[in-house]
């Protein structure tokens, strides 16, 4: 798990960077932060514990610009991964998410269409990667979603 942790707080660094994201966090940084975020959810007694629960929860806190829980629900994220594009386009919650589907780089992840209207774009679809940790909680796979 700890492997996973690493190679999703290193996509996440590299995709924010790509998409022309601010330095934001270091990568020990968010380490540290995705450390404290697991425990914390770990402790949660209604945390996430199937792949859509976890990626409804995700867009109700987005459309309440909850950043705190975004952080909690994907690990190594950062609020400054979000506050800049979710204060500009602010989503509603998801529609629905729909069953899941092959990754089209990568076998082994199934990614789980999310329907989540935002301003101008009514009819977006995210197609949301999430993972498990041993406890049975589910998180948010930024490393494998497919944002846009």
């Amino acid at each position: 798990m700890k492997h996973l942790l690493m190679i999703t707080l290193l996509s996440t660094t590299l995709l924010l960077g790509a998409c022309g994201g601010d330095a934001g966090p270091t990568p020990e940084q968010r380490a540290t932060r995705a450390a404290e975020m697991m425990q914390k959810a770990q402790a949660e007694p209604n945390f996430p514990k199937t792949p859509e629960a976890a990626i409804t929860a995700f867009w109700q806190a987005a459309s309440r610009k909850d950043y705190d829980r975004m952080q909690l629900l994907a690990p190594g994220s950062d609020k400054s991964d979000y506050a800049k594009y979710y204060d500009m386009f602010t989503p509603q919650p998801a529609k629905s998410v729909g069953k899941p589907e092959p990754h089209p780089a990568n076998p082994k992840v199934q990614l789980y269409p999310a329907h989540v209207p935002f301003p101008g774009f009514p009819q977006k679809v995210v197609k949301m990667a999430v993972w498990k940790d041993e406890k049975g909680n589910y998180y948010i796979d930024g490393q494998n979603t497919i944002w846009w």
